[in-house]
């Protein structure tokens, strides 16, 4: 059985069926939220490291251009949905046909089927190169 640090209840075994109520404390709820946030956290990181490639060359790379731009790069093991892509095109000012202009992609879901295996930082850093490509072209 799997246990949260700082925990003390088993991440698998935390269960609120609707039919009952339960009061919390304002503590014991935050520690609850806290734990169940641990559990689902350390989930994703564990799924990561088993199905996403998470060494690129360019990570340093893409670390400088998102400061460059002031955007945060999504954590390591976050991975890539069209829906997000899709955002922080957005908040990079990219649209959808900026993308297919330079990958053939017309959808952001397309654009993250190419490269299932890579997380959503990667997918940033190619949008980052994009938007810096663009920029120098104006």
């Amino acid at each position: 059985m799997h246990y949260t640090p700082g925990c003390a209840v088993p991440a698998a075994r935390i269960q609120t069926p609707s039919r009952f109520t339960v009061t919390y404390s304002v503590n014991r709820r935050q520690n609850l939220d806290a734990c169940l946030a641990s559990a689902a956290r350390e989930r994703a990181q564990d799924y990561a490291r088993e199905n996403l490639k998470l060494d690129f060359a360019d990570k340093t790379h893409w670390r400088e251009l998102a400061g460059a731009r002031g955007v945060h790069l999504p954590a390591w093991y976050v991975t890539a949905t069209g829906g997000r892509l899709g955002r922080f095109a957005e908040r990079l000012g990219l649209t959808i046909r900026d993308v297919y202009a330079v990958t053939g992609c017309r959808s952001f879901r397309a654009f993250v089927d190419q490269n299932p295996t890579w997380p959503l930082f990667a997918h940033v850093g190619v949008l980052l190169e994009i938007a810096v490509e663009l920029d120098t072209q104006d």
